[in-house]
């Protein structure tokens, strides 16, 4: 029964299911009918499709062929372009060649236009006596002419014949100056310039008798010749008012003159007029007399040197100056009253040249002031111009500085770099230079500061490092910070730092490095009085920084004069010997020689000061040949700066 009825049941399914199958088979078929419809719309889109691509494919093709074309171009006027490239680099160098020769063609004729101003100025001289002895002839002329007028009128006639053959003469005279007036005035006329540099003459003569305490205007001795009947008399007259105050001027001074039969004896400066009253003639020989002989052992008085015209105006004097023996301050005073006055010259200098910035006059006015040694000279004789009212005080004033500055020179670094620019054994970047290698350890200092408190945060920090609060370093980082920043100093300089670094802590362990290096401009250090700490350490490390500039030029003078004269061990060229020349090949190796550790920039920049070459030029004239004694000459005006460790030959 139960199979039975499975049985019928599973009849019914099939027979439900076999009535389903036409559903199906309809269903089928509009399904199929559908995927027909959807593959001709494909098939339609496929088509659309390829015929599209088709034509990309055609403009992409004439797309590609015309690119290849703008290339084949392009690569054609590339090849042009390198080729004119080519032409025009040589063009170049043919182009700096013709320069060179022109810059040396216009040095050439800036020489001989400099002589024939020389010339002209001769000329103007020579015109000028000419002009005087015609004037001075027809004056005799004149004379005769009176004189043997007047024989003629007494009837004597004894000297009347001579007297006309005087008169003959003179007349012949005076026609060869007429002749020569005219050809002188023919010269002067091609030389335009004489009679301004014959004003700008007078001119300096009248400063030069202001500076003697003559005051006088160039209006009123021209007026007084002007005012004479003739130009000789004026002349005279002027030159004896000239002489007369002179005399009056100088009556002062000779109470003091030693009377000797032989010569005479210098003159002692004495500028307060109650002491030079209360001397007599007897007092001031005696004066005069014991202070020469005992000038130099005894150093009360300074001799002059002399009135050359090669010494500065301010320096001419040939007598002795009393010794105030000024003390170190004051001398380092003055000294940097006169680099404030220098700092003022380059101030104005700059402004001039910011004015007129399209006139290459003031580029020239910068240039000579802050390179040459005249312009420290310019800028002491304007401070003593400043601060003394008369030439005595101030020949008095510049005499003793000058001692001072000799006398504290191994002392202070101050005066000893003044005394060196001044000489010109150094030039004037020097002065920057001690406070750029100041700065330079000062940084290096701090960069250590900076690392030890970076290890400080590491499990591996020394109990003693971790007590330094910041700013404050060791004395052993100090020592080998200084070796490290200063490769070029010896041993025996390092320990002179050490030793002066040791009594400058006064037996402490720290170093307070911001104090130890407060002179240089960014740092400044004071006690809690307000007094001003001068330490020893700076001190030192500035005098060495002199001694390094100075031996390591003479140094790289050493290697040229030995590469020169090889079997010559002498410091100076011998005079007798003909022009010595050296190619700037030779130079660079004498200077690589010489500092092995100097880079490519700093050579090429020395290279290019003594031979006046650019950096550009240097490249290409390798083989150019310089004067060896111009080159010796050069150096010192240079800032040389070692970069290694370097053997002086004169310790050797």
């Amino acid at each position: 029964m139960r199979i039975r009825d499975e049985y019928e049941h599973a009849v019914e399914a099939l027979h439900a299911r076999s009535l389903m199958v036409p559903g199906l088979q309809t269903r089928l078929q509009s399904v199929e009918t559908h995927c027909l419809r959807q593959l001709s719309a494909c098939s339609a889109e496929a088509k659309a499709c390829s015929l599209t691509l088709k034509r990309r494919l055609a403009e992409t093709q004439a797309l590609l062929a015309a690119s290849a074309a703008e290339n084949a171009r392009l690569t054609a006027a590339l090849k042009v372009e390198k080729e004119n490239v080519t032409k025009a680099e040589s063009k170049l160098t043919e182009v700096q060649r013709s320069t060179l020769t022109l810059a040396s063609s216009v040095r050439r004729h800036d020489e001989s236009l400099r002589a024939g101003q020389e010339r002209s100025l001769e000329d103007a001289r020579a015109l000028q006596k000419v002009t005087a002895r015609y004037y001075h002839a027809c004056d005799e002329l004149a004379e005769l002419k009176k004189t043997v007028a007047a024989l003629e009128e007494q009837g004597n006639g004894e000297h009347v014949a001579a007297d006309k053959n005087t008169i003959l003469l003179l007349s012949r005279e005076v026609q060869e100056l007429s002749a020569a007036l005219a050809a002188s005035s023919c010269t002067t006329n091609s030389n335009q310039d004489g009679d301004n540099k014959h004003v700008a003459l007078n001119h300096a003569f009248i400063t030069g008798l202001d500076g003697l305490g003559l005051e006088f205007e160039l209006s009123d001795l021209l007026g007084a010749i002007s005012t004479a009947s003739t130009i000789p008399e004026g002349i005279d007259a002027t030159a004896a008012m000239i002489t007369q105050r002179l005399r009056q001027k100088l009556q002062q001074f000779s109470l003091l003159a030693a009377k000797s039969e032989d010569q005479q004896g210098p003159v002692i400066f004495l500028t307060e007029p109650g002491e030079l009253l209360t001397l007599h003639g007897d007092t001031a020989a005696q004066l005069v007399t014991s202070s020469v002989l005992n000038t130099k052992s005894s150093g009360d008085f300074i001799a002059g040197r002399g009135m050359s015209s090669d010494i500065p105006t301010f320096l001419q004097f040939d007598g002795i100056v009393r010794n105030f023996f000024f003390p170190r301050t004051k001398i380092e005073q003055l000294v940097g009253q006169i680099w404030d006055q220098f700092d003022e010259q380059i101030r104005a200098a700059h402004n001039r040249n910011s004015t007129t910035r399209g006139l290459a006059s003031g580029n020239d006015a910068i240039t000579a002031l802050s390179s040459a040694g005249a312009s420290l000279t310019m800028a002491l004789e304007r401070f003593l111009q400043r601060s003394r009212d008369n030439r005595a005080d101030r020949v008095e004033l510049v005499y003793n500085f000058l001692d001072g500055l000799e006398r504290y020179s191994a002392q202070s670094s101050v005066c000893r770099l003044f005394h060196l620019v001044f000489t010109q054994e150094l030039p004037i970047d020097a002065r920057s230079d001690q406070t750029r290698e100041l700065t330079k350890l000062h940084e290096a200092l701090v960069v250590v500061d900076r690392d030890r408190h970076f290890s400080n945060s590491s499990e591996l920090a020394d109990s003693v490092t971790n007590s330094l609060p910041p700013g404050r370093v060791l004395l052993a980082d100090v020592v080998r910070t200084l070796g490290l920043t200063f490769p070029w100093k010896s041993d025996a300089e390092l320990s002179q730092l050490h030793r002066a670094l040791i009594v400058d802590l006064r037996g402490q362990s720290q170093v307070d490095y911001t104090a130890l290096l407060s002179h240089h401009s960014h740092v400044t250090n004071t006690v809690k009085s307000g007094i001003q700490v001068k330490w020893q350490f700076a001190e030192c490390l500035k005098m060495q920084r002199l001694d390094d500039l100075l031996t390591f030029r003479r140094h790289i003078q050493d290697q040229i004069r030995r590469f020169v004269l090889p079997g010559d061990e002498s410091t100076e060229l011998p005079a007798d010997t003909e022009t010595l020349m050296i190619s700037l090949r030779d130079v660079r190796a004498c200077l690589y020689t010489a500092d092995s550790a100097l880079s490519e920039a700093d050579i090429s920049r020395i290279l290019a000061a003594v031979s006046g070459l650019s950096a550009q030029e240097l490249l290409t004239h390798d083989d150019m040949m310089l004067d060896t004694r111009q080159i010796l000459q050069r150096l010192p005006t240079l800032l040389l700066r070692p970069k290694g460790r370097f053997i002086d030959s004169t310790f050797q």
